[in-house]
């Protein structure tokens, strides 16, 4: 990941919502980010596949080459992949 991005991703703590299916998890982040926009966002994902044509870099996911999230992976710089 890159340095400018390691630092504007990390600026928020993480908050994880458990739950099971249908308790509210979703109303809930949605409430806390709309009602919190400072504090609280959703994460961007990285993606190794092409922009779709409405899609903007940054705003909808950040798009990465292969080898770009292979060394982010093998540098531990995600929460999760799959």
């Amino acid at each position: 990941m890159h340095q400018c991005l390691i630092k504007r991703v990390f600026q928020r703590k993480t908050l994880v919502l458990l739950g099971a299916h249908g308790v509210g998890r979703r109303h809930i982040k949605n409430t806390l980010i709309a009602k919190n926009p400072d504090k609280y966002a959703y994460p961007i994902p990285h993606t190794t596949r092409p922009p779709r044509s409405d899609e903007e870099n940054g705003r909808n996911y950040y798009f990465v080459s292969h080898d770009e999230m292979m060394a982010d992976i093998a540098a531990n710089e995600y929460l999760e992949y799959g």
